[in-house]
């Protein structure tokens, strides 16, 4: 096990289990926090799908309103979806309906709309004003609230219910076949993260421990990507990282499966990187080269050493200026003293006169 470990095929073993094993951590533990803050640990399924039915009915019946005026010439509505809706005025005659409801015999569900149009205008384009939903137990409604002057309004019923066998996808049959899967995982996904951290861990410690050697020896053999400069490579994992947060906080949202797929590449790209860079600082640390093999440290050590070349070298020219001087006869060492305060004096005193 450990001659396989140390092998190039053991260690590309160990870092695509890392990779992997770190996904499902990933994945298994956000999943988890959505389901916390879904409340599916709080609330029961059938509130949940009550909260979502809700929904579809408040998104539907805005929908519903802005078609009422073509009510006459398309009383039938192709929604697509996996529920079918009935809106009933004020008499309880159907105004629109979908194209499945005349097959559905019971509506569990309702909401009530108070929608607005203007008398000056007199358009028939309802806007909603106000709008609740009705007990979904009892479907008792409530009493119609006062309306603003200088419009008339109509009160509207939408009734609703999920169509038997239906497999047409929409986004409320993802959503409810979602919580479904969510409930049965309520104790499962947390055993999923921790066997997920033992494993990343496991494969992690592994990897740390196998960078750097070989088969065959006990020294530590530092790789191609080792002799690389420690900051440039931290620069670059910093890049790769920096990239697909960008990348989100620029979009916001995800509204393309490609802005998904190249997401996930830029993020996968960016955990091989760190696992990498983590690899050659295991190593650099056993070989004890972290600090010394980088940009930076090479840079101080050329400064320092070119700083005490020309100490040095001014050392030496002051010496053989000292030994120079103190070889001349007193008259022509007065007058090379005399030019030597005098060049100071100007250079002092041109250096004022641009400074004003």
């Amino acid at each position: 096990m450990k001659r396989f470990a140390r092998s190039t095929g053991g260690k590309a073993v160990l870092f695509a289990g890392c990779i992997l094993s770190l996904a499902i951590l990933i994945i298994s533990l956000l999943t988890g926090l959505y389901m916390i803050d879904a409340g599916v640990y709080t609330q029961s399924k059938d509130s949940i799908y009550i909260q979502m039915i809700r929904h579809e009915l408040g998104n539907k019946g805005l929908y519903f309103l802005t078609e009422v005026s073509n009510a006459a010439e398309k009383p039938v509505i192709e929604t697509g979806g996996s529920m079918a809706f009935d809106l009933l005025d004020e008499t309880g005659k159907t105004v629109l309906k979908t194209a499945g409801a005349d097959e559905i015999t019971s509506w569990p569900y309702a909401a009530y709309f108070l929608a607005e149009t203007n008398e000056e205008t007199d358009s028939e384009e309802y806007q909603i004003f106000e709008f609740w939903y009705a007990d979904l137990y009892t479907q008792n409604p409530i009493p119609v609230p006062y309306h603003a002057p200088g419009s008339k309004n109509a009160v509207f019923t939408l009734k609703a219910a999920e169509e038997a066998g239906s497999a047409k996808p929409d986004v409320f049959s993802f959503r409810k076949q979602l919580t479904d899967v969510l409930y049965s995982l309520k104790i499962s996904i947390w055993i999923i993260v921790a066997a997920a951290l033992g494993l990343t861990l496991f494969f992690f410690i592994s990897l740390m421990c196998v960078s750097g050697r070989r088969n065959g020896t006990e020294e530590v053999v530092p790789g191609l990507l080792d002799r690389v400069p420690f900051d440039l490579m931290l620069a670059v994992c910093g890049i790769l990282i920096i990239v697909p947060l960008a990348f989100w906080l620029d979009s916001g949202r995800i509204s393309e499966i490609w802005d998904g797929v190249l997401l996930a590449g830029l993020l996968l790209l960016a955990a091989m990187a760190v696992l990498g860079l983590c690899m050659s600082v295991s190593a650099r640390l056993k070989t004890r080269t972290l600090i010394r093999n980088t940009v930076i440290w090479r840079a101080a050590v050329l400064l320092t050493k070119g700083s005490a070349a020309l100490w040095r070298l001014i050392k030496k020219g002051l010496h053989a200026a000292g030994a120079f001087l103190k070889d001349l006869p007193l008259i022509p060492k007065t007058i090379a003293a005399v030019l030597i305060i005098s060049l100071a004096e100007f250079m002092v005193i041109v250096l004022a006169v641009n400074t004003h």
